[in-house]
């Protein structure tokens, strides 16, 4: 059962490193309407965590279900409200998501401390790591429309990767590094 989680696990971050992958191949594409593509990201970032956590019915662990949750809830927003326009408020879309899943993270981090496991010092790092790319990304919006799907490019891709090199550190220690 956990190998099946952590299968379901690796396919979603493989997911976020391909729409990393087709975002930073975009300008090849001459894409438009990057609002689109953002709400995508986020409906996409939601999708893949909620499959992550119905689909080995291990009902244990809510971190996945949040952050679906969350990624659903910012892909839907941006439908209706095109905080995408604005660098300002694109930058504060993206940094709430960042926080809001920072606190996600934290609580998984807990959850691992409260059992004994240094397993959450690598979820503190991963929190660390999101945040602070979350504010870089935050800081250069103020670019035009290509430059716009290479940041939001980068950063799928990069939470990808973080996700997949998460999960193999959990499969390979078992989740019991002590």
């Amino acid at each position: 059962m956990k190998n099946e989680k952590n299968f379901i696990s690796f396919i979603t971050s493989i997911g976020l490193v391909f729409y990393g992958a087709f975002l930073l191949c975009a300008t090849l594409f001459h894409l438009s309407d990057f609002r689109i593509y953002v709400t995508i990201f986020f409906g996409l970032y939601g999708a893949l965590h909620l499959i992550d956590y119905f689909f080995p019915e291990n009902k244990k662990e809510y971190t996945p279900l949040l952050s679906g949750v969350l990624g659903i809830l910012f892909g839907g927003v941006g439908l209706f409200y095109n905080y995408v326009e604005d660098p300002k408020n694109f930058a504060m879309a993206i940094l709430l998501f960042a926080l809001l899943l920072c606190f996600i993270k934290l609580k998984k981090a807990d959850y691992f401390h409260d059992r004994k496991s240094k397993f959450w010092l690598i979820e503190v790092a991963s929190l660390i790591f999101f945040l602070l790319l979350s504010i870089l990304i935050s800081m250069n919006l103020n670019f035009s429309e290509n430059v716009l799907f290479l940041i939001l490019g980068f950063y799928s891709f990069f939470i990808g990767v973080f996700e997949f090199f998460e999960t193999l550190f959990f499969q390979l220690t078992k989740g019991k590094l002590k």
